[in-house]
């Protein structure tokens, strides 16, 4: 084989192949993704919490106002952060589902054994409840909770 010579095309059977090992891997790091951004919330709100035990003393507003402007600025600090890798990796996910959606049309997947939201809708209305999805609400919830921290923390500053 020269320099000049490349190898064959692979073959249709190939190339199948080849797009089924890739769609097992992306489902596969998308359903990882999902995962670390589901526990990343919960250590959100496990911090939310902690910020407001640090406020409280015996069950009323502590009446330290450098603590309560430190306390407060941190929780819009950490849902400002928050905002930021929920952005980023909400992106990531996105990605994923679409690279599941590109190769299961590539391989002229049945609608009925498809993992997309896009191609199996008739599963994804039979199984998934109504209402509000999970990302809108993360989204909804990070903006409510740097809001309200905020709010406290220019309050404490303006008494």
């Amino acid at each position: 084989m020269s320099d000049h010579d490349h190898p064959p095309p692979p073959t249709p059977t190939e190339i199948r192949k080849e797009l089924g090992d890739q769609l097992s891997r992306a489902v596969t790091i998308r359903c990882n993704q999902d995962q670390i951004v589901w526990r990343a919330f919960i250590g959100f709100w496990g911090s939310n919490s902690l910020l407001l035990v640090a406020l409280s003393q015996k069950g009323e507003l502590t009446d330290k106002p450098g603590l309560v402007a430190a306390v407060t600025f941190t929780g819009f600090l950490l849902s400002l952060s928050w905002w930021q890798i929920l952005r980023r990796t909400l992106g990531h996910l996105s990605r994923y589902d679409h690279l599941i959606d590109t190769i299961e049309r590539k391989l002229n997947l049945p609608c009925d054994i498809a993992f997309s939201d896009d191609i199996n809708t008739e599963d994804v209305h039979r199984f998934m409840p109504h209402g509000p999805h999970g990302r809108p609400i993360m989204r909804f919830c990070c903006l409510t909770s740097g809001v309200l921290w905020l709010a406290s923390f220019i309050h404490v500053l303006t008494r």
